[in-house]
Formats: structure tokens, sequence, C-alpha cells
């Protein structure tokens, strides 16, 4: 059965990865006010999951540098509109107790993560919770009593109210009978004693599929009456040289291969894939950029794969949170970069969106491009961020596009290689087509073939009641044809261009700063003298 195509554009840390959810009712992304969360303490109501979504794990213990503090959501949240979330983990402190990474501070008597929550909910969003994962106690190793261990379990229910729990059992816990059996018998008790309460096991897999192990888990939990709504594989660390620079390929094989294991039980329970993003525990073992659009691509084509995650997006970066692995995935890659691809995954996942177009420009002038908007109510401002590589062009002006937008405005700061701006309009701004938001003036640096991507990002827009929107953004390429410094556009450069550039610095025609060979600003002699020598042969290139 075929699913739909919506193409809109850990060291698994101190604790690995788990996970389970599937889903509900989808409340639309992007065009929900992002209104102020709760009060500390509170937990606001459950906002309820998509039938296919991509909520990867935050390991909710882990400082983050750029926040000055625990993981920002909202940040994430008004970066990519990524809204669904893996809470992790919880795991017991040395009493036995339920705990965020076994801190007890971090208990179920403090608010750790509440108001990250609220917040998240107040947009339309949700997130799931997990036990276990590679470090620490899961609770029901030591809570040897079914009833204790079953109120240890509602401690975390009660206070943070979840639609979906998770259970990420890998370790020692995916291989103690005696734990497994007291979770079984508890968890059938949660969902007797909370309806509607959805429950996921996310497991440890092989190339092929789950082991023993992990087949034992499912078996014993089915066994006790326990309804499984997704088993999560942890498509990871398989520490397995046949793998090596085939890891989406794995990915792919140990889900089929799960999903004959499922079917050989009679277990209903959809299947959910969860990589390790960029450099895994196997020295080996690296999940790219590309191993992420071919599981994603995979996924949609698949109606009993309902979840996509990942570990973690704390280390969805560029290396700017710390380069140890639990920070960062240890490649070259944006920020966002793997969540930007997964989550289109998500059931009806949309957004206002801040679109570049793709576009091929001539060398010798000075290009403008309309940056686009789509998807605004009521706007009064817009702000973004674009980034591009500055040997290749440069950015020169930002204004305001008043063709649609009557009666807009730009601040701007603007530097070599970033511009941060803000658009106000004086009226309202309404659209639900792409239309020009501003223009950018674009020199190019390099040479025929060569391009640039211009990056968006933080990009938001705040409505005449001020409440504020994220905006999906959708880069660029820019790229180059002709040859550099032939003005006249007849293909070489000749002794027609040479004057040219001499009238420039003389004053009698007006610049082209393409003309700019130099690269210091103006069109000077310097800019008449590289082309003449160059026209000449005393240098090889402008």
């Amino acid at each position: 059965m075929e699913k739909r195509k919506d193409r809109r554009i850990f060291s698994r840390k101190s604790s690995f990865t788990g996970f389970f959810i599937i889903m509900l009712l989808f409340i639309s992304c992007s065009t929900m006010t992002v209104s102020g969360a709760a009060e500390s303490g509170y937990i606001s109501e459950q906002s309820g999951w998509p039938k296919e979504v991509f909520a990867p794990y935050i390991d909710t213990t882990l400082w983050s540098t750029s926040a000055g503090g625990y993981y920002d959501l909202k940040k994430a949240y008004l970066s990519t509109g990524q809204k669904y979330y893996t809470l992790a983990f919880i795991v017991s402190d040395g009493n036995a107790n339920p705990t965020w990474g076994g801190y007890t501070s971090l208990g179920m008597d403090s608010d750790h993560f509440v108001d990250k929550i609220n917040y998240i909910r107040s947009v339309g969003g949700d997130v799931a919770i997990s036990f276990g994962g590679a470090s620490g106690v899961e609770i029901a190793l030591n809570n040897t009593d079914v009833d204790t261990l079953t109120s240890k379990y509602q401690q975390v229910i009660d206070k943070y109210n979840p639609t979906w729990i998770d259970f990420d059992i890998e370790g020692t816990a995916v291989g103690d009978r005696p734990s497994i059996g007291r979770r079984s018998i508890s968890i059938k008790r949660l969902q007797d004693n909370n309806p509607g309460l959805r429950i996921g096991f996310c497991l440890p897999v092989t190339p092929t599929g789950l082991d023993a192990y992990g087949l034992n888990v499912i078996d014993n939990a089915t066994e006790n009456g326990v309804e499984i709504d997704i088993v999560n594989l942890m498509v990871m660390d398989y520490y397995d040289a046949a793998v090596h620079g085939k890891m989406g390929d794995a990915a792919i094989s140990a889900t089929e291969g799960a999903y004959s294991q499922l079917k050989e039980r009679n277990v209903s329970a959809t299947l959910g894939m969860t990589p390790m993003i960029g450099q895994n525990d196997a020295a080996q073992e690296i999940f790219t950029i590309d191993n992420a659009n071919q599981v994603e691509e995979w996924a949609e084509s698949k109606d009993w794969v309902t979840m996509l995650g990942m570990w973690s997006i704390n280390r969805d970066n560029n290396g700017s949170e710390g380069t140890a692995i639990f920070q960062w995935s240890q490649l070259d890659q944006e920020n966002f970069e793997f969540t930007d691809i997964f989550k289109k995954f998500t059931t009806g996942f949309t957004s206002a969106q801040l679109v570049i177009p793709d576009i091929s420009i001539p060398l010798n002038s000075t290009y403008v491009i309309p940056v686009m908007v789509s998807g605004i109510t009521n706007a009064k401002e817009v702000s973004c961020s674009l980034k591009w590589d500055s040997s290749v062009i440069t950015v020169n002006k930002v204004k305001a596009n008043n063709t649609v937008f009557l009666g807009s405005s730009v601040t701007l700061n603007l530097t070599e290689e970033r511009a941060d701006l803000i658009l106000v309009n004086t009226n309202s701004m309404t659209d639900t087509d792409l239309n020009a938001l501003f223009d950018i003036s674009v020199v190019p640096r390099g040479n025929s073939g060569d391009s640039s991507m211009i990056s968006t990002f933080n990009a938001t827009w705040t409505d005449t009641n001020m409440a504020e929107y994220n905006l999906e953004c959708i880069n660029g390429t820019i790229s180059f044809f002709g040859v550099k410094g032939d003005f006249n556009g007849n293909g070489v450069v000749d002794i027609g261009d040479v004057s040219k550039v001499a009238y420039m610095v003389a004053g009698l025609t007006s610049k082209n700063m393409a003309a700019d060979f130099n690269n210091d600003g103006d069109v000077d002699t310097g800019d008449a003298a590289r082309i003449s020598w160059y026209f000449v042969g005393k240098i090889n290139n402008l």
C-alpha cells in the first residue's frame, strides 16, 4: 500500500535513544499563535499526535551552551516548525524513584521541563516521555514489587500528563527477564488505569531485524495483555562491518525484518525508525544527510511505518554546542539539517514559508533576487537572517519589495557573509501564494559554474496582535554562467571590456560592481589595471 508523498519542501549520549509514538489528530503547523506557556509547575493538556510523526529525542539533562540552560525547545520550534518530541530519559535515582537522568534534584517533585512542555503544547505540539535508555537504571530493574513499580510509573504520568509513554529497553535491561516480566504487568495496569494511554517499545536491532532479546520483550508484553502501539527500532550501532557506508540500507532492511517478525506473531503495532545521526558509537558507522533523505522517502512509502525519530536533536547542529559526540553529530552540517529532512514525514506538515529561489545568474552583473513569502495573515513584521559564501558572492543590498506588500521597509544589519533583517509593514500583509517580500542584490565573485547557497534561518513573522509565528525556510542556490569580465556579452574578455571598466573608473558610465575584481567595495584603478593585465596575458585570472 503506497502512502502519500508530501514534497513541500548519540554517542548515544549518556543515555541513548528510544521511542514510541504514533498518532491522532494533527493540529495545523506554524499557523498557531506562540502564546506564553502556563506558569511553572502546571502541566497543560496534551495536544494530540498526527497519524505519521517525526518526534526526535531530546536529552533533557544535557546543558546547552547557547541556551545557558537545558535544551531550548522554543528555539527549535521557531527555527524549524518542529513541534513533536520524545523526552529522554526517566531512570531510577539511588532510592529507586523516577528521575530525569538519575538526578535526585530532577525528580517528580521538580518542575524539570514543565515550562518547555507547556510551550510546545501551546503551539499545537506534544511530547512523549521515555523510560530507560543506554545509561542509568530503568525503574523496573530495582523496583521488585509490581505494585510499587506501577505507582512509580504513575507518578510520571500524573506529573507530565502524556498521551504516549516509551520504554527504551537496551543494554543489560533487554536481557533481564525478571524486570521484563514486572514491567509488562505494570504497563498493562497503566493502560487499564489510564484510558487512551499509548505504549511504545524502543528496541535495538541487527541489520535483519529484532534480535532474540528484543523479541522476548515483545512476546512477554503481549502475553501479559499489553496493547503495543508502536515498536520503535534503534537503527544504529550495529557493530557490523557490512553496514559501513550503507547505514540507510541497514535501517531499511532492519525495519523490513522487524515487520515480518511482528506479522508472524500477529502483533498489530506499527514501526518506528530512530537512527543516531552522524557518528554512531560504532566507529565506522556514520549516518549521513543522504541516509536521512533515503530513510525519510522510504518510510513515507510504507503505511506500517508511522514514526521517525533520531538521537538526538541536541546533536543536530554545526558543532556550535560543543565538539563531543553527545553534543554534535560530528558532521559538516547546518543547524537542524536532519530535522528539516525528517519533519516532512509528519502528516500534514506545513507552515508559512520564506523561500529563496534556485537561480542561475550572469557573471558580469549585479543581480536582484526576490525572496518570497507565503502563508502569512495580517502580518506586521517579518524577521530573518541570511547567510552565504562570501568567497563566491557578495550581497551589497537588501530592500523591501513593495510590488505586492505596499508600505514595507527594512531595518538591516549587513556584513560580509550574513544579513540580519526586520521588515515592517505600515498596513498588514496577507497572502497564501508565494509573493516577493524583499530583494537581495547579489554580485558574483566566482567563475562560471560556481555556486553558493543562500540559507535563511531564525525566520518568524508577527501579526497585528503581536503573536509570533514560525516561518519554514527554503534555501536557494545561486549559480553562475558566462565569462567573468565579459561585459559586452560576446563570450570573451576583449579590449571593449577593458575600455568599459576604464569608463566606469572615469565616471563616464555607471559602475557595475561585478567589475570590482579586487573585492574592495568599489570599481577603481586597481580593477581597471587587473582586467588590462588579464587581457594582455600578464595574469591568469580575474
